[in-house]
């Protein structure tokens, strides 16, 4: 399977939870990336006309391809081109040795 554009990736790993805030709820802490990964990426849906309770928004969702990282299938975000992802699915594709992820922008 090969995609269209290539570049590098950094992945952010969970991490666990530290610190409560006052209400007692987990604070999110900055995330430690990877090295840069060389991936093939791709567009898979692209909306700019979709809508959430009648407030205007682009969908964008992303396939991301890397070698074969084990580690990596747990990954929660990727950092693409500067744009920071969210991983809705992880794929192991053990017979091409790749890893195929599925991820939307975090913040729009």
């Amino acid at each position: 399977m090969l995609l269209p554009n290539s570049g590098t990736l950094q992945i952010a790993f969970p991490q666990a939870v530290g610190a409560l805030d006052a209400d007692g709820f987990p604070v999110e802490g900055a995330p430690e990336w990877s090295d840069f990964v060389q991936c093939q990426w791709r567009t898979e849906e692209f909306d700019n006309a979709a809508a959430s309770e009648g407030e205007p928004y682009t969908n964008i969702r992303y396939r991301v391809l890397i070698e074969w990282d084990e580690d990596a299938l747990d990954a929660e975000r990727l950092l693409l081109n500067g744009v920071e992802l969210s991983v809705k699915e992880a794929r192991p594709l053990k017979a091409v040795r790749k890893v195929l992820f599925l991820a939307t922008p975090r913040c729009l």
